[in-house]
Parts: C-alpha cells; structure tokens; sequence
C-alpha cells in the first residue's frame, strides 16, 4: 500500500507504512510514476538511501510541472498534451491560492495539430473561477471557446496568440506574493 501526499514542496511517499520517499515533483501524475520506479528500484535491490539520494538530486526539466520565482510571484507550470494529463493537472488547481489561470496552447508540429481532445478536458472546474484568466499561443482562440463551452466568462479572459504578450500580461496582473497556475 502508499500513501500519497502532495503538498506545494513535492511529494511525500509512505509505501507499506514503513518506508518514506519525498521528492520535489510535484503532481498527481508524477507520484504515480514515483511510486512505479521506487518499487522497481527497491524489486532489484537498491537501498532506500540511494534511491533518496536519485530523487533529492533529480532535475526536473522545466514546464513540466514546474515551481518556480519570479519577481516575488510563484509560477507553476505544466506541460499538457491530452485530456488526462489535463485532467491531473485540474484536480491540483485551487482558486484560493492562485491569483490567475493561464492557459497556452500552440500546434506546432512538436505539439500536435488535434487539439479535438479539448472538449474532453474538465475546464468546467473552472467555471466559478472569478479572477484573471490569460489564454495564449497559437491556438488560443479555440481554447477561448472551449472556456466559455465550459461556463467561463469572456470578460474574465485575456486573448492572444502571442504568447510572449500573453505571459506579460500574466506576469503584470499576478500580485506579488501570489501564484499563477498555467
């Protein structure tokens, strides 16, 4: 058995009620692929300490699922490419802490030209969320339309296909000392 705790530190692993584990990932997603590779390493033989000592030194690569400071605001960062990824993502959200969503969305050949499996994704989560929404990239328009298929107002919404002025303006509308979940 495990017990999962997420919190805004990482991850906090109790497998069996007698071995802990805490990384600094964080994310549902990523404690599932935590705890599949402790118990493989552990399957074969190596030690709890060098397993520990493998997840204090992991680098994550950044926007996949990623903390990080700027200008006295936290951004937490996530890579999304399908609707269960999306989903994981959503269930992490909470409007209490975070003081704007951004949400960018490109169709680059590295990012896939589908972006059909939009309307499986649970943006009606959201649809009570009264702050600042900021919508970007290439495909930024649609995902705007999928927001108000949700229940999400326009006028809550900034539109740009310009990434680099969508993340501006995220950056100019997060207060100092708040979050942005994107």
């Amino acid at each position: 058995s495990a017990k999962i705790v997420l919190n805004d530190d990482g991850i906090e692993l109790v497998i069996n009620d007698d071995l802990t584990f805490n990384s600094k990932l964080v994310g549902f997603y990523n404690a599932y692929n935590l705890l599949g590779a402790i118990s493989l390493a552990l399957s074969i033989g190596i030690s709890e300490d060098t397993i520990q000592k493998g997840l204090d030194n992991y680098q994550n690569i950044f926007g996949r699922t990623d903390i990080f400071e700027k200008n006295d605001r936290t951004f937490f960062v996530q890579l999304i490419k399908n609707t269960a990824g999306a989903n994981q993502c959503i269930k992490q959200f909470d409007d209490e802490k975070y003081s704007a969503l951004a949400i960018f969305m490109n169709d680059n050949s590295a990012d896939g030209k589908d972006i059909s499996w939009i309307y499986d994704v649970n943006f009606e989560y959201f649809k009570d969320f009264q702050k600042e929404i900021v919508i970007g990239g290439t495909r930024a328009k649609e995902v705007a339309l999928r927001l108000k298929h949700a229940g999400l107002k326009e006028e809550k919404m900034y539109i740009s296909e310009n990434i680099a002025q969508s993340y501006s303006f995220a950056m100019r509308n997060t207060q100092k000392k708040q979050s942005l979940f994107g």
